[in-house]
Parts: structure tokens; sequence; C-alpha cells
């Protein structure tokens, strides 16, 4: 027996093969239909399908009831659909005859639309003026090939003093100004598709000192937030805790 490429498939064949089709790559998009077809010399001889290592259907009965496959014989034909492609079908699919050994192989790459998601995740974000390192993640979930990242600031050009990291899918914002409010759009697209996700940026005026800090304990189930006013000593904040915690998370110094 011996090993023979021919196109891109590959055939694996006695001195007489009796496979007339050629393997091959084959894109497919996710959520279309994809047939493979497999013509062979003597249709008597039973057909066997598999995917990578494991027998999906053999003739016209299919083994693998949960994959979405149609099996069919068009006369000498062995007609194969996977009736929705899924990225799980991104795989190898054989046709193969039980006598002589022979097969011939399909290559199957799934394209697949990108999933955005945008961190924070609450549509809207409340900063104000001066705050510091603000970052908005824009998340592509899925997608093949991989998809590019673009961000985009509705009715408006990208603000100059916004950096961009992590490949452009991440927005900081080294201090927030009023100009950085906004809607903004971050949009992933390859060639199965596009998706696009949008945060609205509100910047309120800094507060008047009135404040000097915002601090928040949590022991268990406890949360207590307390304004320090300037006004008041150091003894009036409201412990729950000997660690506090600035809203959002950040750990600030007692």
């Amino acid at each position: 027996m011996k090993l023979v490429l021919i196109g891109l498939g590959l055939l694996i064949a006695s001195s007489t093969a009796q496979i007339r089709t050629k393997g091959g790559t084959l894109i497919a998009k996710e959520g279309e239909s994809l047939t493979l077809r497999c013509e062979v010399e003597d249709p008597s001889i039973a057909i066997i399908w598999r995917k990578n290592n494991d027998v999906v259907a053999v003739d016209d009965e299919i083994l693998d009831t949960y994959g979405g496959y149609e099996i069919a014989m068009e006369g000498s034909t062995s007609v194969f659909t996977i009736k929705r492609v899924e990225p799980i079908n991104s795989a190898n699919y054989s046709c193969a005859l039980a006598e002589p050994e022979v097969s011939v192989t399909f290559v199957i790459k799934v394209q697949v639309k990108p999933l955005v998601l945008i961190s924070p995740d609450t549509g809207v974000y409340h900063a104000r003026v001066g705050e510091k390192n603000l970052v908005i993640t824009c998340h592509v979930k899925e997608g093949n090939p991989k998809p590019g990242v673009v961000w985009t600031k509705q009715a408006a050009k990208l603000p100059e003093d916004i950096k961009k990291d992590h490949e452009g899918a991440r927005l900081v914002f080294p201090e927030v100004k009023k100009h950085h409010a906004g809607k903004y759009n971050c949009l992933a697209e390859n060639v199965a598709g596009m998706d696009r996700a949008t945060i609205e940026i509100h910047v309120a005026e800094p507060l008047q000192g009135e404040r000097e800090g915002e601090y928040v304990d949590i022991v268990g189930m406890c949360l207590c937030c307390v304004l320090i006013v300037k006004m008041h000593p150091p003894h009036t904040r409201c412990w729950c805790h000997n660690i506090c915690l600035k809203k959002g998370g950040q750990l600030l110094p007692q």
C-alpha cells in the first residue's frame, strides 16, 4: 500500500483505487449547510464516513445522531451533508471503503462570525473630569479567522489623547476630560461577518471640595459606604473592617 497526495486531499490506495472522488480543503461559514460527495466504482461495498477518527455514518445509516448529519446514495455517490455548520465541524472528514482499505479526506475549516462584548458592561459609564486611567475593553468572544478590531466615536473623531493597547482592543483614558463624553463603538470583522457593541460615557464635573473620598468596607454580606467630609475628623469613618476599599474595588491606604 502506498500514500499518494492528490490536490489538497490525501488518498490512501491499493494498486486499484475504487474511490473516484478527490479530497480537499473546504471553507464553510457557520450556520450554512455543507455537502460532501464521495463517488465510488462499486457502490455495493460498504462506505464509511469518519469525523477525524470517529465513525459517524455507514452506507445510508447515521451513527452520530447528535451531529446534525444527513446521508443518501445518489447512484454510485455517497452524499454526506452537515445540515448546519458549527465551529465544532472544523475537522477532517473522510470517506472510506471497507474493502479494499481506501479513503479520501476532506479538511473542513469553519469561518465564524465575531461576537463582541464591552466591559464595563453597563451600557453607560458615569465618569468625572479628572478620573485617572479609565479603561474600556472590547472583548471578541468568537471569530475565525481572527477578527480585526476598530474603535470609533459616534459623530466625532476618536480623541487623540486616548491610548489603545492589547492590539487595539482596549481604550485607556489617562485622565478623563469633558470632550471624552459620547458613544464609543467597537467593531470586529472578518470574512464571516461583523459584530459591534456600544458604550456611552457620561462625564460630570468634579466635586467641588465637599468630599475627600468614598470608602467601602466589605465583611461577609456587610457593605458600608462612608463620605468623608473635610470638616469631620477621621474617627467619624464607619469601619466594618480594617481594610478600606475605594468604590470600584481599588485598595486605598488607611
